[in-house]
C-alpha cells in the first residue's frame, strides 16, 4: 500500500503549492520525519488519504484520555466578563 499511496500523494502534489500546519508540541515523529497536516487548494490532504483507504489512524488513548480530561475542565470554568 505505500508505494500506491506515494504515487496517489505524487499525482495531488506535483506542481502545486501546498500549505503545512504543524503541531506544537512536536515536530518530527519516532522516526524523524516530520509531521505536519497537508493542504492543497485548502484541502486537507491528510484526509483525503484516510478517505481513499492510503492512511490509517491511530490514537493514544491516553492522548484521547487527557485531551477529554482537559475539555471537562475547561467546561466547567466560569465564563470570562468583560
Amino acid at each position: 500500500m505505500g508505494k500506491v499511496a506515494s504515487r496517489y500523494t505524487q499525482k495531488k502534489l506535483i506542481g502545486r503549492y501546498i500549505n503545512l500546519e504543524f503541531e506544537i508540541k512536536k515536530l518530527r515523529g519516532n522516526y524523524g520525519r516530520l509531521l505536519a497536516y497537508v493542504f492543497v487548494d485548502g484541502q486537507n490532504l491528510n484526509l483525503d488519504l484516510v478517505r481513499q483507504g492510503y492512511l490509517l489512524i491511530t490514537l493514544n488513548m491516553e492522548r484521547v484520555r487527557n485531551m477529554m480530561l482537559n475539555f471537562a475542565l475547561l467546561r466547567n470554568l466560569p465564563e470570562k466578563r468583560n
